[in-house]
């Protein structure tokens, strides 16, 4: 099934357990499709990019916030995805967790597909998510964690201000624009740089200024 205003499944529809909210997030997603289908398209490559996601996300939070469900629905939600044209999807999933993690708590996710966007404005407990991330993973992360199994895509970290994000495999690239937290990929911090590192790029400055006066000199 293509998504056009419709949310996209993975199989034949599926048997929805009682009370734990899936159907409830099911019906929800596609209200919100159609509501955000009305706002501007998303383009990654646009300098209003923030202004432009928060406008969808914050229209997520205020429809989750009046749902009742569960962290295993999530789960199931993310297993039943089959399809994001718009690459939208992960904004709402982000909406979804971060409606419901507390401090100190821990969510698994099992997403069927490559989605972007996971773990928008994070800021606390800790988020795992299994397999593959796409773009913009971890975008205006403030505080908590973010762990991705596999590899990550393009932009990694976007306007991130605290918080870790660790990727477990190769991170395609990260943003130009974080200000805070740390990323790690592998066992290996790639932002900020180590103090090591920036201690060797402090001498190598002086080193050179040094050079240059006694030349003049």
């Amino acid at each position: 099934m293509k998504e056009r205003g419709r949310a996209a499944y993975r199989g034949r529809a599926p048997k929805m357990k009682e009370n734990n909210g899936l159907e409830s997030i099911l019906k929800d997603y596609c209200e919100w499709l159609n509501k955000v289908s009305k706002y501007p398209p998303v383009d990654y490559y646009d300098c209003d990019l923030y202004k432009v996601l928060d406008s969808y996300y914050k229209t997520a939070m205020e429809m989750i916030n009046k749902l009742d469900y569960t962290k295993q629905s999530i789960n199931e939600f993310c297993g039943l995805l089959s399809g994001d044209s718009k690459g939208i999807a992960g904004l709402y999933i982000s909406a979804l967790i971060n409606s419901t993690l507390k401090e100190g708590e821990m969510t698994v996710i099992r997403p069927g597909i490559v989605l972007n966007c996971l773990g928008y404005r994070h800021s606390r407990g800790t988020l795992i998510i299994e397999g593959h991330v796409g773009d913009f993973t971890g975008t205006l992360m403030s505080g908590g964690q973010l762990i991705a199994k596999n590899k990550a895509g393009r932009y990694t970290c976007s306007g991130m201000r605290g918080g870790k994000l660790a990727v477990n495999g190769e991170i395609r690239s990260i943003a130009f624009d974080a200000r805070g937290g740390e990323v790690w990929e592998g066992n290996r911090q790639i932002y900020p740089p180590k103090p090591l590192l920036r201690g060797a790029l402090k001498r190598l400055v002086w080193g050179v200024r040094v050079a240059i006066r006694e030349r003049k000199d």
